[in-house]
């Protein structure tokens, strides 16, 4: 008898678990929008804003960003700040 009710709560258990994930993917499938770079469905998550791009192409602009700034020479500050020379008129 103890196993039977073990097994109904089990299988009750594993059915809200199922329902809990079909409303997941319910949400997630309503929330999805076409990326203006790509063309592909992008799921909203974390990062991500509705209507923008996907996670890969983000990831893309990041890389092509740091290496860009990379590739650029550091340049000496100008002298303009705050104790910089003033110029004479």
């Amino acid at each position: 008898m103890r196993a039977d009710a073990r097994r109904e709560a089990e299988e009750a258990e594993h059915e809200r678990a199922r329902r809990e994930r079909e409303e997941q993917r319910g949400r997630s499938e309503a929330g999805k929008w076409v990326c203006p770079t790509c063309q592909r469905y992008a799921y909203p998550g974390e990062g991500l804003t509705p209507g923008g791009e996907c996670r890969p192409c983000l990831n893309y602009r990041r890389r092509a960003a740091a290496e860009t700034a990379q590739d650029q020479p550091v340049r000496p500050p100008t002298g303009g700040g705050i104790f910089g020379r003033r110029r004479r008129t």
